[in-house]
């Protein structure tokens, strides 16, 4: 060993040459260094890439082979630069192994590509059989309506303001106190004040009624949104996890509620599931709760992600495999969203068993009627599926066209149909839908569409539609009439007969 470290440095003693001293590369090494931990510190700068590295390796993969290939071609033209060769037949040897080691690397770029194609399909397929899907025989009762479109409720809120420094945020629609509510933030509009200011508080406007009914809750918030820099919630959030996803950001109790999203490894990629819930306290005070220590919380009432509730229900298109997907189209189905008002599928539906995520779903192609509902608990998940089967149901995107054929002489120019909200009751499907000014300063008038029937009945008033769904409640319902009814009708009839025989037989004695 130390004969071989002679020759070493004999050699480079011999060429007039030393190997370079550590010490004197302080002047790369000191800046190399500040540079990383400049990275690091503003690691969450770099999320997106990041995230889309971890979770598709494939591409890591392919930006590797793309650097080796690099590497061979470079090591090999430094090789030949500096070589001379006297053997042809060596130097034909030494190309053919160069070409050979490219021709490999390009092979294996080339194949990573429809690797990376198919990995999407896969991940989703990963997901579907890692999730189940609970056969629903009754679809849960509505408990709260909710009648306020979020269009409106963002009107409502902007009209709240009196400060020009500041705009309304994201709103999210949450329970409180056995009410619900929209939530707007109160944020800094402007590119200094996103430097310079704080949010200031939350605007609340009742989403179980029409009405006008708005408070707020001013308090400045340490960590926020649409601020800058190190106070804004994501670079908080991805500065505790690198490794995740912020999903839903929403404002309760007090509270900044953040659920994220987290990766699980499989073979080719990695498929999202539930990875738990950070809450904020306006003093900035940051706590991690796991999905089910946050279903044990006060505010812990929706806190699985809507983004990954409608993945769930996408990847559903899955089960019957990739061919079925391009070809035969066997149980495909489409999510009925409805492009007005600003909110889309799923809905948050308050039940009696607690807020669920509902989304109804349709069959692939030009077919009209409901396939498919899902019904998702909004705290742990679980996904139960309601078949249609023959029942003929009505969908949220064709339920306004059923309103706007009712009221043909309405100023569709003026007016809009906001978003279909589902109710349930009685196990009958409705649809609410509010007609709105453009300017969304109201609801003009409320319409419920039947499902079954698509019949449409209109109400002037929140009071009109509890009354109209309370008397359906008491009334009989439109399955028909029952054996009992028959029954009774039986008994009435029979009861007539005696009454006009005996009046009879009283006439003819007389």
């Amino acid at each position: 060993m130390a004969q071989r470290a002679g020759e070493f440095w004999r050699k480079f003693r011999d060429r007039g040459t030393m190997p370079p001293d550590i010490s004197s590369m302080w002047w790369i090494l000191i800046p190399l260094v500040a540079l990383l931990a400049i990275c690091y510190y503003v690691r969450p700068w770099f999320h997106g890439i990041i995230m889309g590295l971890y979770k598709s390796p494939l591409v890591l993969m392919f930006l590797f082979a793309i650097f080796l290939l690099l590497v061979i071609n470079l090591v090999m033209y430094y090789y030949i630069s500096r070589v001379q060769f006297k053997d042809t037949a060596k130097y034909n040897t030494f190309q053919k192994v160069r070409r050979a080691l490219t021709i490999l690397v390009v092979i294996f770029m080339i194949s990573l590509v429809p690797l990376y194609l198919y990995s999407g399909y896969y991940m989703d397929r990963t997901l579907y059989e890692n999730t189940e899907y609970i056969e629903l025989t009754t679809m849960p009762e509505t408990d709260v309506i909710r009648f306020l479109p979020f269009s409106v409720a963002e009107r409502y809120s902007l009209d709240a303001f009196t400060d020009p420094q500041y705009t309304i945020g994201d709103g999210d629609m949450v329970k409180q106190g056995g009410r619900l509510y929209w939530n707007f933030p109160m944020v800094p509009e402007g590119s200094i004040l996103y430097f310079t200011k704080k949010p200031q508080g939350v605007i609340s406007i009742s989403a179980d009624t029409s009405g006008k009914e708005i408070s707020t809750q001013m308090a400045e918030m340490q960590i926020g949104e649409n601020i800058g820099i190190t106070d804004n919630i994501e670079w908080r959030i991805y500065k505790e996890d690198m490794f995740c996803d912020i999903a839903d950001i929403y404002y309760q109790d007090d509270l900044i509620v953040v659920s994220v999203i987290k990766y699980k490894f499989k073979l080719i990629g990695r498929y999202p599931y539930f990875g738990g819930v950070y809450t904020i306290d306006f003093d900035g005070n940051i706590n991690f709760f796991s999905p089910e220590e946050a279903a044990e919380q006060p505010w812990g009432n929706r806190v699985y992600p809507e983004s990954l509730a409608r993945k769930q229900v996408e990847v559903v298109n899955t089960r019957n495999g990739l061919l079925n997907m391009w070809i035969y189209h066997k149980e495909m189905i489409e999510i009925q969203d409805v492009y007005s008002g600003g909110n889309q599928q799923p809905f948050l539906l308050d039940t009696d068993d607690g807020l669920v995520w509902m989304t109804a779903v349709e069959p692939r192609g030009r077919s009209f009627g409901l396939y498919e509902i899902y019904f998702q608990g909004a705290v742990d998940g679980k996904i139960y599926v309601y078949r249609v089967s023959s029942e003929n149901l009505t969908g949220p995107r064709y339920s306004i066209d059923y309103v706007k054929k009712t009221f043909p002489n309405f100023d569709w120019f003026s007016f809009y149909i906001s978003e279909p909200r589902p109710i349930i009751k009685n196990g009958e499907l409705y649809w609410l839908v509010s007609i709105v000014p453009n300017d969304s300063a109201g609801v003009t008038m409320q319409c419920v569409v039947k499902a079954k029937t698509s019949d449409v009945t209109s109400f002037a008033s929140d009071a009109e539609v509890k009354a109209f769904f309370e008397d359906n409640e008491e009334g009989p319902t439109d399955e028909g009439i029952t054996i009992e009814d028959i029954r009774d009708k039986i008994e009435e009839v029979e009861a007539l007969l005696d009454e006009l025989k005996a009046l009879l037989e009283e006439l003819e004695s007389g």
